[in-house]
């Protein structure tokens, strides 16, 4: 738990300034170098992928999905790409029939289209207007549950002996932290339903 903590004190303000100092360009460059990297993560070490050239075109077209997130993520501009990943991908199937399966394209298309375009969704909020502003949000429903978890769960789990709902009474602090709770959760609402016009968001439209 401590090494956990003490990376989240390194990486978290990290990757706070990535996100909110920097340009965002080169915020969907980082995003795209490490979507590339875990694509070819996903094929190589796992052994599921280890024909060279399909691992190097599915780590490149992970890095081409962050940047097709930052300029607008065009309908017509994702259609020509996944059109260029498959033509690259039967080809070599093609070429190379014996030992490569359906299968193993399959998981080329996973590594390389449907896990980056998942991780480059901060990406996509962040080209947004106020972009800057919204992607607090996830970080926030992300990071605060499990921190009120971890900080509860060591306030309260000291009593092996006594159950706290049972035997103990709520005191101030317990208020506090079910009223932040609330205010954060309709403030989530108010922001997806009312500045966004909306709490689905279709890329393709």
């Amino acid at each position: 738990m401590k090494t956990r903590i003490f990376a989240a004190a390194v990486l978290l303000p990290l990757f706070l300034v990535i996100i909110l100092v920097l340009p965002k360009v080169i915020t969907a460059i980082l995003f795209g170098v490490a979507a590339a990297l875990a694509s070819f993560e996903l094929l190589s070490q796992t052994q599921l992928v280890k024909h060279p050239r399909m691992l190097i075109y599915s780590a490149v077209t992970a890095f081409l999905v962050s940047l097709w997130s930052y300029f607008g993520a065009r309908r017509e501009f994702a259609l020509l790409g996944i059109i260029a990943f498959f033509g690259a991908m039967f080809g070599e199937m093609m070429a190379n029939h014996v030992k490569l399966t359906f299968d193993k394209i399959a998981m080329c298309l996973v590594a390389a289209l449907v896990v980056p375009y998942l991780l480059t969704s901060l990406v996509r909020v962040l080209a947004m207007r106020l972009g800057r502003y919204y992607i607090i949000v996830p970080f926030l429903m992300a990071f605060l549950p499990d921190t009120g978890a971890y900080f509860a769960g060591r306030a309260f789990g000291k009593h092996k002996k006594r159950t706290w709902y049972a035997k103990r009474p709520m005191a101030k602090i317990d208020y506090i932290c079910i009223g932040v709770s609330a205010v954060i959760l309709i403030a989530v609402i108010l922001i997806a339903t009312f500045i966004n016009h909306g709490r689905f968001w279709n890329p393709f439209i």
